[in-house]
């Protein structure tokens, strides 16, 4: 049994008037929630520049056009170069290097951009990582291991999280 009658225009025995205003105030209130979830997109991965840099590294957004293709991100590849501190020789490397990695259409990937392609696979691209992290924490840093030195959490922290299972662990060598 329905709560809504449509043609008597009642919700659970209240009349529902609809006035010329409410089409306005509902498109409003859609637009503000929508702008909201984009502000708090934006206010929780701040990092729009730097994961639009990123996209060049991605064959498969390089331009068709040769042309274009050959111009294409070199500028980000020196952005994300100096986003990770390296000196202006190393980026100029990098940059060479993601010049010759289009040239082969990824195939060949050489010393320097291997550097800064790892640099990027070691960095969370979301909160769910985080939240992996303080689980583990929370494993390991227990009321019985309370005294553990930030260092020793630390390094069971980085075998737990980036380590291989429990299980491949040989103790033995």
């Amino acid at each position: 049994m329905e709560s809504y009658d449509e043609k008597h225009k009642h919700y659970k025995g209240m009349q529902i008037v609809q006035n010329s205003s409410d089409l306005g105030k509902f498109s409003q209130m859609r637009c503000q929630f929508f702008q909201s979830l984009v502000d708090n997109f934006e206010q929780r991965f701040p990092a729009a520049d730097f994961l639009q840099a990123v996209v060049c590294l991605n064959p498969l957004m390089w331009p068709q056009d040769p042309l274009k293709r050959a111009l294409f991100g070199e500028s980000s590849v020196a952005e994300l170069s100096k986003c990770f501190g390296l000196t202006s020789a190393e980026a100029a490397l990098t940059v060479v290097d993601y010049a010759v990695f289009k040239q082969s259409s990824g195939a060949v990937v050489g010393k320097s951009l291997k550097q800064l392609l790892h640099c990027l696979d070691i960095m969370p691209v979301s909160s769910a990582e985080c939240e992996r992290g303080f689980s583990q924490m929370n494993l390991y840093h227990t009321s019985g291991r309370n005294r553990l030195s930030v260092n020793s959490v630390n390094d069971l922290l980085i075998v737990g999280i980036n380590g291989p299972p429990l299980e491949a662990w040989n103790a033995n060598k």
